[in-house]
């Protein structure tokens, strides 16, 4: 069974260092440390039974970084791929679906030639409209519009008008042309408006 070793620096962020292995030189880069919001050294992973060796081995060892932890590598029976998901669940056999009888054709209906429609109706379905129809005209309705004459400042106007109308906010009615333009809207009248 392989174990895997987790090293960290002692007191640096991040290191990059290089290690002779049976001749051949790798490189090993210390990672992820960070000073907020607390200090976090540099780590270093491997399940190189040969790095291991050359990490342990070298004059650095214990001055700039040492053995945190060794975990054990388990190794797991891998299930069968066609009866499991990609989260090791295993897959629901889907019920099979009864087949559908096979419906008969229905044969073609040949096209037959459009009848001829005669242009002309016969009279008696016509009914005649008289040429001129007396139209309807409506009466206007008076408009009713109610005068407050006690009022005669902008900012009384403004407060009456917002009283009277839910609709309204303070911003609508920023000065006396607003005021005026908005009462008229409403069939409001300020007869002793300044």
């Amino acid at each position: 069974m392989a174990s895997t070793k987790r090293y960290q620096l002692l007191r640096r962020m991040s290191l990059s260092t290089h290690f002779d292995v049976k001749g051949a030189i790798v490189v090993v880069t210390f990672a992820h440390g960070t000073r907020a919001p607390y200090m976090v050294r540099g780590r270093f992973s491997t399940n190189n039974k040969d790095l291991q060796e050359a990490m342990e081995e070298s004059a650095a060892f214990g001055k700039k970084y040492f053995l945190e932890q060794t975990y054990e590598d388990v190794e797991k029976e891998p299930k069968p791929v066609s009866k499991t998901l990609l989260g090791g669940d295993e897959v629901p056999k889907v019920p099979k679906v009864p087949k559908v009888p096979k419906v008969p054709k229905v044969p073609e209906v040949p096209e037959t030639p459009e009848e001829e429609v005669p242009e002309e109706t016969p009279e008696e379905t016509i009914e005649e409209i008289p040429e001129e129809v007396p139209e309807v005209e409506e009466e206007p309705e008076e408009e009713k519009i109610t005068d407050y004459p006690a009022i005669t400042t902008v900012v009384a106007a403004r407060q009456k008008l917002l009283e009277l109308f839910n609709d309204m906010r303070p911003g609508m009615l920023k000065n006396k042309a607003e005021v005026l333009a908005v009462a008229r809207v409403k069939k409001v009248s300020f007869s002793k408006l300044n």
